[in-house]
């Protein structure tokens, strides 16, 4: 355990830094704000071309004092955010360790503290803020509540249960990366981020496996977090974001498929179906959603009659809504396979496997 200043526990914060000048000082001063400590920072220079590594520096030199310390690890070759993150956290000494994307801020000075507690009164692993702010600066920003307002009244519920946090992130992921707190024995027994999903979704992939082996979680009330959207995704993107996102869950629900677990899966959440599956699901979960109803079913999977009935018809309904959706987003599905293939044999999911299958 790291001890240190007024005999408080250490909290690291990892800030993955990608031609950030622009942002760069602002995320800084929003954790130098903070009313914790002591706590490090490292940036990332993930191969900034810009001033970013020059801002640091200039920090470092000039700023970092009282229980606060400021450091850059540079990486030579850039292959992402998930490996620029899990850099951060390798260099990380804390018990505790945030992230903090370049571009966000901390607009609530007691974030830190506050999210400690909360972890350690309830035997947490790892936490994050329910809301956000969303906007170009704080006076301009509008409230981000939880994505699906049909099931805010059963939110709580959800995330106290890993098997149902699993499912909902299988369709959305309501977890603001720069609200996280992770304790180190989390991150030493259940494993980092996969690298090769490099920038897409590698957070919510982490916190699906979290949810998997059962890692115990806590969500705090509250929107310390100012997330930046300032720039607009191109058709491209979004269909590298789905092409990425599809190979993530679908590696993990085709391990709890091979290992006879998924049926426990879907008879606890088959009720939340219906509230999940919002229109624009259709769009960017299109091989989840076919394996769910359509493969599934065609596998016979063991099930109670009438739940079966009841997957039976809501395929039908869900096929005609997947041929109804507007613009809907194209995925190559033999490149998929090949690339699931790949994916679910990278070091950090057969890792995962391992957990899996001996049960920790």
């Amino acid at each position: 355990m790291s001890i240190g200043y007024q005999g408080h526990a250490l909290v690291s914060v990892v800030i993955p830094a990608h031609n950030a000048e622009k942002y760069i000082r602002d995320a800084i001063a929003s954790v130098q704000l903070q009313s914790y400590r002591p706590i490090e920072i490292i940036v990332v220079n993930d191969c900034s071309t810009d001033s970013t590594s020059q801002i640091v520096n200039e920090l470092i030199v000039g700023q970092m004092k009282g229980g606060l310390e400021l450091r850059m690890i540079d990486i030579g070759t850039s292959k992402g955010a998930a490996n620029a993150l899990n850099a951060g956290f390798r260099s990380a000494k804390g018990e505790y360790i945030c992230q903090l994307s370049a571009e966000d801020v901390w607009v609530d000075g007691d974030k830190i503290r506050n999210q400690l507690e909360a972890m350690r009164s309830k035997g947490a692993m790892w936490s994050y803020y329910r809301d956000s702010l969303v906007g170009p600066i704080a006076s301009q920003a509008t409230l981000k509540r939880p994505y699906m307002p049909g099931i805010r009244w059963l939110y709580s519920s959800i995330t106290k249960r890993p098997t149902l946090m699993f499912m909902l992130l299988l369709f959305r992921n309501p977890v603001n990366g720069s609200s996280v707190m992770i304790s180190r024995e989390c991150v030493n027994t259940y494993g980092q981020f996969d690298p090769m999903l490099m920038n897409v979704d590698a957070d919510g992939d982490l916190w699906m496996r979290y949810s998997v082996l059962g890692a115990k979680l806590t969500v705090l009330k509250g929107a310390p977090v100012l997330y930046r959207r300032h720039v607009r995704q191109t058709p491209e993107k979004r269909e590298a974001m789905v092409h990425g996102g599809e190979l993530a869950r679908m590696r993990i629900l085709k391990a709890l498929e091979m290992r006879g677990k998924l049926s426990q899966y879907v008879r606890r959440f088959w009720f939340m179906f219906p509230l999940v599956l919002r229109p624009d699901v259709y769009r960017y979960r299109p091989i989840v959603l076919r394996f769910m109803f359509f493969d599934m079913m065609k596998a016979h999977i063991e099930l109670p009659l009438s739940l079966a009935l009841y997957f039976r018809l809501y395929s039908y309904w869900a096929q005609r809504r997947l041929r109804k959706a507007k613009n809907p987003i194209y995925v190559d599905l033999g490149r998929f396979a090949e690339d699931l293939d790949k994916y679910s044999k990278s070091e950090t999911f057969r890792d995962f496997e391992t957990k899996l299958t001996t049960g920790l």
